[in-house]
């Protein structure tokens, strides 16, 4: 059960680029028009008049649910489709969600064209000849986002890299400055150097930074967004994640796959995720 959940958990790429959701919708709503009317599976082949615009009619229907999805969906739950917080469960309810509903209108729509047009089926059996036949473009595309944003995240993560790399180190750096906790005794005084990044624990934020050769932690009582303001005048951190400050003075390496980017910094001993804006946000500001 434990296996389930975390696969279900694990993140995905998600399609953001208005550009990507139409020419997936017009795709899918064309693959749907031309199998049907060159197969004829389902027995379409006894369709009554013409066949073009039998089968025209649920390519019509494909590619209306898919934009509502691509973009009604997004509108009305936003929340659901967070793009940092999208995962193989939520793609694959939405692929659900799609295929129900194009299996749902597909029905009325055979039903509305009468017995004397067509052969009649119950809603289940559309719902399984829709699944049939999505399942292959849809099978597609997962493989081929996985693959291009792999390629592209990649290369994207090597040019960051390499900007963060030649940042030309600031030598005038404030002596001091201090982290400040809600509770008495627990104030962090680093240099700017010596902060590495801030993780947001709740209530609390854990602090690493370094000592020397050595890289120390430490919890205090504050918020990260009330950090956030504090330091927003030190042009090397950035809030890279909701849950995440980070020092890109201190950033060694970007690391980029399908799903997600992730900062690394030697002997830390945990990498530093980042949203999927980051990277643009970043190359914009050290260019």
């Amino acid at each position: 059960m434990n296996f389930i959940a975390s696969f279900l958990n694990k993140p995905f790429p998600s399609i953001e680029l208005p550009r990507q959701k139409l020419v997936i919708s017009f795709l899918f709503g064309l693959f749907v028009y031309t199998f049907l009317f060159v197969f004829q599976p389902f027995d379409i082949d006894k369709v009554v008049g013409s066949l073009a615009v039998y089968a025209l009619g649920f390519g019509f229907i494909t590619l209306s649910i898919m934009l509502i999805s691509f973009f009604i969906g997004p509108l009305l739950f936003q929340s659901f489709f967070d793009a940092d917080k999208w995962n193989i469960g939520k793609n694959m309810v939405f692929i659900f969600t799609i295929i129900t509903g194009i299996s749902i209108l597909n029905w009325l729509f055979n039903t509305y064209m009468n017995e004397d047009i067509t052969l009649q089926h119950s809603l289940l059996r559309f719902i399984l000849i829709t699944f049939a036949i999505g399942i292959m473009p849809v099978t597609f595309l997962l493989f081929f986002i996985e693959s291009k944003l792999h390629q592209t995240n990649t290369t994207i993560a090597k040019s960051v890299s390499n900007q963060i790399q030649n940042l030309p180190v600031q030598k005038n750096h404030i002596p001091k400055f201090i982290l400040t906790s809600e509770n008495k005794n627990e104030d962090i005084e680093l240099e700017l150097k010596q902060l590495i990044c801030i993780k947001s624990e709740g209530n609390y934020v854990l602090v690493s930074y370094k000592t020397g050769d050595q890289i120390a932690k430490k919890m205090i009582r504050n918020t990260i967004s009330n950090l956030e303001k504090s330091l927003e005048k030190h042009d090397t951190i950035y809030r890279c994640h909701r849950s995440y400050l980070v020092n890109l003075e201190n950033v060694s390496q970007v690391t980029g796959n399908a799903r997600n980017f992730n900062l690394l910094v030697a002997n830390l001993d945990f990498t530093i995720p980042v949203s999927r804006s980051f990277p643009k946000s970043i190359l914009n500001s050290i260019a």
